[in-house]
């Protein structure tokens, strides 16, 4: 599971270092952004786990698991 995510991470960090467009920088979401989004980015699947203790002095553990194609 972990080599799947490192390799996608890997292939889209590769696609998107091919385009050479800048995004322009906007506060909150441009549409620009959104449309790049929109046009990269499909079928995004998240897992987030916490473990929240009863005891507020506990610290609270988790992990998450991002899939993008």
């Amino acid at each position: 599971m972990r080599f799947l995510l490192i390799a996608l991470l890997i292939s889209s960090t590769m696609a998107f270092a091919q385009k050479n467009t800048p995004i322009p920088l906007e506060e909150g979401v441009s549409w620009e952004l959104a449309q790049w989004r929109s046009q990269n980015l499909s079928a995004i699947v998240y897992d987030l786990n916490l473990h929240i203790p009863l005891a507020k002095t506990d610290p609270i553990t988790g992990s998450w698991t991002l899939l993008l194609s």
